[in-house]
């Protein structure tokens, strides 16, 4: 039975009458729980995972959007002054001006940082990018004779060499659009000097094609190895991923029409459900987004090219299926694996 209020006030009254307990005792005892209570609790420090930036603000895509117009009218004005000019003068309006950016965004790079500053800097930076690729196909222009073919093996030297000097100027300047720049234009040599193998094989379109998705995986692959090697580029290993993913399977669709293009088509239809997986696994929206499109462009593709026996009719009705199946795939995976809680 639990003892009344009164029935406790006397068993203590009765231990201080006998030296059981002190007051002291007793006043400890007292005062103990609102010490607890009382007492500053310690904030425990809470992180939060980082978070990397990984887009580009509005005013980012300015200046880059300002930095491509420069370019345009430098190309512009070496088209116009293309009969009359000499080589000399295109390649200063090129290269030479390309180089001359690049100093400047030197110069501007070495100042206090501030957000105008920065993206001034990366505007001329790409400008400067361009307009030295430009030079490089000027100078080809020049020296390779190409009689009205393309120069497969001396375009992809030009690329090889722009690319190393935009990966060797990225050592001062550490700037992204450098960067990605210098592995695009690098490993973009590679398949280009392929294709003037295969023109002088006359080589079928699905070795043309072959030879994209595999430097599309390269593309993929190099920048991991570059993120490896400099860990302080966070955005840098997934960076071509989407472009590489668009680029393998519009080569794959691109072969679908040549020798084996069912066997193409097959393949194509593999990957893009791999690249549903890998959106999912890796909550890549433009993988999706990517995946989506060319799975619709290869259901249409199968609806006229196999089932146009049965009229067009019934091939739009295929279509406009795989459209819609498409569509809810696409929300679903969106919905579940993209969308945040609320």
């Amino acid at each position: 039975m639990t003892p009344t209020k009164q029935q406790l006030l006397d068993e203590i009254t009765q231990a201080l009458a006998h030296d059981i307990i002190t007051p002291d005792d007793l006043q400890q005892f007292i005062l103990t729980p609102v010490a607890q209570e009382t007492a500053p609790q310690t904030a425990v420090p809470v992180t939060t995972p980082a978070r990397h930036k990984t887009s580009l603000s509005a005013v980012e895509i300015l200046f880059y959007i300002a930095g491509l117009i420069l370019f345009a009218a430098l190309v512009s004005i070496i088209v116009q002054s293309w009969e009359d000019g000499s080589f000399i003068e295109h390649f200063l309006l090129s290269g030479g001006a390309g180089m001359a950016l690049w100093l400047i965004a030197y110069v501007l790079y070495r100042q206090p940082s501030s957000t105008i500053l920065s993206g001034l800097t990366n505007s001329v930076l790409l400008t400067g990018s361009l307009s030295l690729l430009l030079g490089g196909f000027v100078i080809l222009d020049e020296v390779v004779p190409h009689d009205g073919n393309t120069p497969f093996v001396a375009l992809g030297v030009v690329l090889l060499c722009v690319g190393l000097l935009h990966l060797a100027y990225d050592r001062l300047v550490k700037n992204s659009i450098v960067l990605l720049l210098g592995i695009l234009y690098t490993v973009a040599a590679l398949p280009t000097m392929f294709f003037g193998i295969l023109r002088d094989l006359d080589a079928p379109v699905g070795a043309w094609s072959s030879v994209i998705i595999l430097g599309s995986i390269v593309l993929a692959a190099t920048t991991r190895v570059m993120s490896a090697m400099d860990p302080n580029r966070p955005g840098l290993k997934q960076a071509f991923d989407s472009l590489a993913a668009f680029i393998a399977l519009a080569a794959m669709y691109v072969a679908s029409f040549g020798d084996g293009g069912a066997i193409w088509l097959i393949i194509l239809i593999g990957s893009i459900i791999g690249l549903f997986y890998l959106s999912i696994v890796r909550r890549e929206r433009p993988l999706l987004g990517s995946a989506s499109v060319f799975l619709v462009i290869a259901i249409i593709t199968i609806a006229f090219r196999y089932f146009s026996s049965f009229g067009v009719s019934f091939c739009l009705i295929i279509a406009a299926a795989g459209l819609l199946g498409t569509a809810a795939i696409a929300a679903t995976i969106n919905k579940k694996y993209f969308s945040s809680p609320q």
